[in-house]
């Protein structure tokens, strides 16, 4: 329990019941914030820090994804090269249609890299996931 109950005289009945009703507050919208006088669900100092982190993560999580689409990037163009492919189009779609199954945020990414054929095809990608 945080310090908005604290020193109350629980002896009071209606000191009783605001401790109640604090003590419901708490479980339903989170804990009471002194710098702010709001629950956790109100209290912008907490919405912020969590939006904050949220950002933050998702600066990390799409560089992780642009890691992980150079090195498919790097693998491609060496498959590429030396299998060269007779329709380089429907090799691409056939390897586009892989990475979607794991991510289609990074088979977009592949694919706009091998030139006009790999930008029809994230298109493609993003028509078919609604991007």
């Amino acid at each position: 329990m945080s310090k908005i109950n604290e020193g109350m005289d629980l002896n009071d009945p209606q000191k009783k019941l605001v401790f109640a009703i604090n003590q419901r507050n708490e479980e339903k919208y989170g804990p009471y914030h002194e710098e702010c006088g709001l629950f956790q669900e109100f209290c912008r100092c907490y919405n912020t820090k969590d939006q904050e982190l949220k950002k933050k993560e998702s600066k990390k999580y799409d560089k992780e994804k642009e890691g992980v689409a150079n090195k498919i990037i790097s693998e491609l163009q060496g498959l590429i090269y030396d299998f060269k492919p007779e329709n380089k189009s429907d090799f691409l779609n056939y390897i586009g249609n892989i990475i979607c199954q794991f991510d289609a945020d990074i088979a977009i990414k592949v694919m706009e890299d091998f030139g006009e054929e790999g930008k029809e095809e994230a298109t493609r990608i993003k028509v078919i996931y609604g991007y």
